[in-house]
């Protein structure tokens, strides 16, 4: 009697275990997902570091949405965030940008 008790615990215990694992691989992003937002995440820096271009953007994509914002213009200094968001997923890319006086 106890040893089917123990073993019906062990089993539920596993199955317990098992699900929670299972979930959260389905919550993840997939790779191929990530891999697409951060080489667009660094074409979007690229951009603004080559062109100077610093203006608020938002482009959307199959499966995120890549915005910039443009928090904060001191002294040529400029606070950028660019925020992917893909599902509930928010990642949020820091940069300061140096206005250069041509």
């Amino acid at each position: 009697m106890i040893e089917t008790v123990m073993a019906m615990s062990i089993v539920t215990l596993c199955t317990l275990v098992g699900t929670l694992i299972y979930g959260s691989i389905i919550k993840t992003i997939p790779p191929v997902v990530r891999y697409n937002y951060q080489a667009e995440t660094e074409k979007s820096l690229e951009k603004i570091i080559l062109t100077s271009d610093i203006n608020e953007t938002k482009e959307t994509f199959k499966s995120f949405e890549i915005q910039t914002k443009v928090i904060n213009k001191r002294n040529g200094l400029e606070y950028i965030q660019i925020i992917v968001t893909s599902g509930q997923d928010t990642f949020v890319t820091p940069l300061f940008v140096k206005k250069e006086a041509i």
